[in-house]
């Protein structure tokens, strides 16, 4: 049986950070949502957000329930003065004000439209039940109390 040297993660990291001026790019393999990623060591060792590790690299440890966020909304971004911590809520409030935020129908698996929403909301104001607008619309009648009740299309606000 042979016994392979595995290089550092440090060292292979390094070996895929392209620097500009502006962003220092991770040039390694990347997920279907532009976030780069490496290998842990050895095949059982699963795999790091390389902004993940860029920040422990260069500040030590990430606390539990913090998320790596990036100032330049780069994902594949990696220099560390780009990145900051912040809560999963933070994370969140920065995608809004950023933009990149996909409400309502613009969601690709939105089932309901901006229109259908105020409409349910008038046959609710109208004395119908969920499960009246459920079966109407043939839409599960969670999902309808869901919208209407606010805990999903909270940008729809009937007038």
């Amino acid at each position: 049986m042979r016994t392979y040297l595995r290089t550092p993660i440090e060292t292979r990291f390094w070996a895929k950070v392209q620097r500009t001026e502006e962003c220092w790019l991770w040039t390694g393999s990347c997920g279907r949502n532009g976030y780069g990623h490496i290998g842990r060591a050895g095949h059982e060792g699963g795999w790091e957000l390389a902004h993940r590790l860029s920040w422990v690299l260069h500040n030590g440890e990430i606390p539990a329930e913090s998320h790596v966020l990036h100032r330049c909304d780069n994902p594949p971004c990696v220099r560390p003065d780009h990145l900051f911590l912040g809560t999963h809520k933070d994370n969140m409030r920065d995608m809004v004000a950023k933009g990149r935020s996909h409400l309502g129908s613009q969601q690709g698996s939105a089932i309901l439209t901006e229109e259908l929403v105020l409409q349910m909301h008038a046959e609710r104001r109208n004395g119908d039940t969920f499960a009246m607008i459920s079966r109407r619309h043939s839409v599960n009648a969670h999902t309808v109390r869901d919208a209407l009740v606010g805990r999903n299309w909270k940008h729809i606000r009937p007038t």
